[in-house]
């Protein structure tokens, strides 16, 4: 079942798995809070139809706090085929101390290649995830900036346009 083949994994990956296991549910749960805040703030705060600077304060933190997340989430993705390699170099080191003995040489190139597995299967979607969201952050960052930038110059046109009928009466 798939419950035994994950309890296989770990036991033969050893502490490595372990450290596999940590990144991925980190992983996960930044994949999940940049899901959830990117949807849950895309239409109402993060691209504001009005000039209200709490509106953009606001779609601003939260962009920020999304790129940081999605920094953490790529190194993650880089950390988890470097902890797969050290695996592989930890098992290749138990084949070359095994002495000839059989079982020691298939037990560590099992160790190195579960390992190296575990961590290229994690890295893959880790990447992927991010460049995802890296790609629309910096939509929403231009779509915001423009919509500020449109209702900057709005706000701008109706000032001169309250001096200059100011001015003419």
């Amino acid at each position: 079942t798939f419950f035994e083949s994950i309890k296989f994994v770990f036991s033969s990956g050893g502490l490595l798995n372990a450290a596999l296991a940590i990144c991925a549910f980190a992983a996960f749960f930044l994949v999940f809070k940049i899901f959830f805040s990117l949807r849950a703030n895309s239409k109402k705060t993060l691209l504001p139809l009005s000039d209200s600077a709490p509106d953009s304060a606001r779609a601003a933190q939260i962009l920020r706090s999304c790129q940081r997340d999605i920094a953490l989430l790529k190194t993650l993705a880089f950390i988890s085929p470097l902890l797969g390699l050290l695996g592989t170099v930890i098992g290749i080191a138990q084949c070359a101390a095994s002495g000839g003995d059989a079982r020691a040489i298939s037990d560590g190139v099992s160790y190195s290649l579960i390992t190296t597995q575990t961590g290229l299967v994690l890295a893959i979607p880790e990447w992927i995830a991010a460049i995802v969201f890296s790609s629309r952050v910096k939509e929403l960052q231009s779509r915001h900036e423009s919509a500020n930038f449109g209702n900057n110059r709005m706000k701008n046109f109706r000032e001169i346009s309250r001096e200059t009928s100011d001015g003419d009466t």
